[in-house]
């Protein structure tokens, strides 16, 4: 599994404005990196052709699966609020 530079700097910064949640963040980003790493295509919604979305609040992911070769790579990452 590997990370988009934009979605690496992305996740950063949550971590850094978002002092309160922290813990949250990294407990939900290291449990979405070890799901996704095992079983990536049954998680999370369809969005566009190979890129899903996952919600684990505090955090939603949008990622990219290569199914030929099992590559995933996390494209963008937010904090989710609804």
């Amino acid at each position: 599994m590997t990370w988009a530079p934009d979605a690496q700097r992305n996740l950063a910064e949550l971590y850094r404005q978002n002092p309160a949640i922290r813990g949250e963040i990294a407990i939900r980003t290291n449990e979405l990196e070890s799901v996704l790493g095992q079983t990536p295509l049954t998680i999370g919604v369809s969005e566009i052709e190979d890129i899903r979305r996952v919600v684990r609040p505090p955090i939603a992911i949008l990622y990219k699966v290569r199914e030929a070769d099992r590559v995933i790579k996390v494209l963008w990452v937010k904090l989710w609020d609804e």
